[in-house]
C-alpha cells in the first residue's frame, strides 16, 4: 500500500516543488493550502504522514495534533512556532525551507 503524504501549505510554491519532487516517488500525495473547510480530507484519507506549516493551520492546530497516535507529524515553521508542537510532531522543519531539503527529509526518516 502507498503511503498517503498530507501536506499543508498556504505557499503554493512549496507546494508545486513538493508534488514536484514527489512525482516519481510510490506515494500518494495530497496539498491543501488551508484546512479550513477541507477537514474531512483528514477522515476520508486517513494519511500516513501529516506535514503542516504551524501558521498555515493556526487555531486548527488541536486539530492536527489529535491526529498524533494515528499518523506522523511533522510540523515546519518559523524558529520560534517549535515550541508549540515539540512534544506532538516527529520532526520540526525550520523554515526557510527547500522543498527537496523536505522530501528528502521524509523519505530518508519518516517512509523507513
Amino acid at each position: 500500500m502507498k503511503p498517503n503524504v498530507f501536506y499543508i501549505e498556504q505557499e503554493k510554491f512549496l507546494r508545486t516543488m513538493f508534488e514536484i519532487a514527489f512525482k516519481n516517488q510510490d506515494k500518494e500525495i495530497y496539498t491543501i493550502d488551508t484546512l479550513v473547510g477541507n477537514e474531512y480530507l483528514l477522515e476520508d484519507l486517513a494519511p500516513t504522514i501529516i506535514i503542516f506549516d504551524v501558521k498555515t493551520v493556526g487555531a486548527q492546530i488541536t486539530k492536527i495534533l489529535s491526529y498524533q497516535k494515528s499518523s506522523l507529524l511533522i510540523a515546519t515553521g518559523d524558529p520560534e512556532d517549535e515550541s508549540l508542537v515539540k512534544d506532538s510532531v516527529k520532526f520540526f522543519i525550520k523554515k526557510p525551507i527547500i522543498a527537496l531539503d523536505l522530501v528528502n527529509t521524509i523519505l530518508g526518516f519518516a517512509l523507513e
